[in-house]
């Protein structure tokens, strides 16, 4: 598990290519870990994600519904606006 590399003069360290990949256009969060491990993992940006799912709208035909929206959040512990 894993890839073992090397790091250059200067310190630096190249991340193999699938990790890149797989990465790529992200903002990374690099740590120290448990027992001096280092921990990269992605950053993500949480207000983004949130606003994302803000903006999620159901779709579908109206008279196939069973309940409002409103009545189904109450009966499930929801506040009503």
């Amino acid at each position: 598990m894993g890839e073992v590399v090397e790091l250059d003069e200067r310190g630096r360290l190249t991340i193999p290519s699938e990790l890149r990949r797989m990465l790529r256009g992200q903002k990374v969060r690099v740590e120290r870990g448990d027992d001096d491990t280092l921990v990269i993992r992605p950053e993500f940006d949480s207000e983004a994600t949130l606003k994302s799912i803000r903006n999620i709208r159901l779709r579908g035909e109206k008279s196939k519904a069973k309940y409002d929206a409103s009545s189904v959040k109450d009966r499930f512990g929801g506040v009503k606006d």
